[in-house]
């Protein structure tokens, strides 16, 4: 019997895929660190994407990326990154700086 295993696979790439970013091209971001901001589906930045982890960037309220500063050199970056849904023009991703990747 099939059916278990199916939806067993089926569940399992639907919760990796969800953790998946896009550039705004629909290129996907290659980069593990790069995560949504939010796990609460409900929450606007379950859509946003940062380089998150220890001495990574930090997710601002307003869906920005704010780099981790370990030298003057990147001292208050600040920048849009990828997003969780592959076709961004279907809204909920950050559309500033947004005529490039």
């Amino acid at each position: 019997m099939m059916l278990p295993q199916t939806v067993l696979w089926l569940a399992f790439t639907t919760l990796a895929s969800a953790d998946n970013c896009y550039w705004r091209n629909g290129g996907l971001q290659t980069v593990a660190k790069y995560q949504p901001c939010s796990n609460d589906t409900s929450d606007p930045l379950s859509h946003i994407c940062c380089k998150i982890g220890e001495g990574e960037d930090t997710c601002l309220p307003n869906g920005i990326c704010q780099a981790f500063a370990p030298t003057e050199e990147y001292l208050g970056l600040y920048f849009r990154e990828s997003c969780t849904l592959q076709n961004w023009e279907a809204g909920g991703c950050q559309d500033l700086c947004s005529s490039g990747v």
